[in-house]
């Protein structure tokens, strides 16, 4: 057999033993999402003010898909099974719209997720923290501002909360949990910033800080 006769031959015995290697392993996923806290209550009023959320901005690390679990102050871990079904980028703007439009019903007060074209007031949110913790907490750290006409500023606020994450729920994966905890907290924020809203319309007193 000439050189390159063996040569070939154990070309293609490699390939043939590649072919027969096992495919590496598909993790499974479990895809979680958040949701409003409560529906908003059709509305029996025709709505004379419309409110927008407008540059609802947050940390870059979480605008990855990955669940994440803050295990310091400087350290935080991607979960390698859990996923957001939708970008927190996506998520949080639809969803505090839909908890700021539940905590406003009934009084003549329309939302948006998005400022298209105008609105009488624009709410701006900074998201400076929205995760779970290594001590099985969810947290939320939030500032927003409220601008009316002109763009000008009538009210700004800051929000921390946070909660214990309850246990799964048998047969749902450990990050339902956890995504049902942080739409709790989000929920907060909305009916905080709907306060200011109620103040600036003059329907409310000045809301303890």
């Amino acid at each position: 057999m000439s050189r390159a006769h063996r040569w070939c031959a154990g070309v293609a015995i490699a390939v043939a033993g590649c072919s027969v290697l096992p495919s590496p392993e598909v993790p499974d996923l479990d895809f979680v999402v958040l949701s409003p806290v409560e529906a908003a209550a059709a509305a029996d009023t025709v709505a004379t003010t419309t409110v927008a959320l407008d540059r609802v901005r947050m940390p870059a690390y979480l605008e990855r898909p990955e669940v994440v679990t803050r295990v310091s102050d400087n350290e935080i871990e991607f979960s390698t099974r859990e996923r957001w079904a939708e970008t927190l980028a996506q998520a949080v703007p639809r969803v505090l719209a839909l908890d700021l439009a539940a905590a406003v019903g009934g009084q003549g007060i329309a939302v948006s997720e998005r400022l298209e074209g105008t609105a009488e007031y624009v709410v701006e949110v900074a998201i400076v923290r929205f995760e779970r913790t290594a001590a099985g907490r969810a947290e939320l750290h939030a500032r927003w501002t409220l601008r009316g006409a002109g763009g000008v500023a009538v009210d700004a606020g800051e929000l921390r909360a946070s909660e214990d994450v309850p246990a799964a729920r048998a047969g749902s994966p450990p990050g339902a949990a956890s995504a049902a905890s942080l739409s709790r907290l989000l929920s907060k924020l909305g009916v905080r910033i709907a306060a200011d809203i109620r103040q600036a319309r003059g329907q409310a007193p000045p809301r303890a800080p």
